[in-house]
């Protein structure tokens, strides 16, 4: 039985977007190096390379003033263990000295939200 999420391109990579909201203009433009702090370290501990999973770091997308999305571009080749890397670093973003909210996921494959 094929994967319900995240739909696949024709190549077989996958787009996934994190959806955040925040108020704290301070945390947002520091999403992309938290996220790169958040990788490092977890490489460094012994965890496989993001890039075994994603064609390099996420981008960080403002949608509007209080809402952003960090963009991850998997590969067709990508082990089933890409969902760890997102869901840790949704966690990392939801600290609470960020003050940023996860909203959901958007497989931008389909353009459906995910829970």
């Amino acid at each position: 039985m094929a994967a319900r999420f995240p739909t696949r391109d024709r190549d077989g990579s996958f787009t996934i977007a994190a959806r955040f909201r925040s108020s704290n203009t301070h945390a947002r433009t520091h999403v992309a190096a938290i996220i790169a702090d958040a990788i490092a370290r977890r490489e460094v501990g012994g965890a496989p390379a993001f890039t075994s999973h994603f064609h390099g770091p996420p981008s960080v997308e403002r949608q509007d003033e209080e809402v952003f999305d960090v963009v991850f571009h998997g590969s067709a080749e990508s082990p089933r263990t890409w969902k760890d890397w997102l869901v840790m670093l949704v966690r990392e973003l939801e600290a609470p000295e960020y003050g940023l909210r996860f909203e959901s996921f958007i497989d931008r494959v389909s353009g459906r939200r995910h829970p």
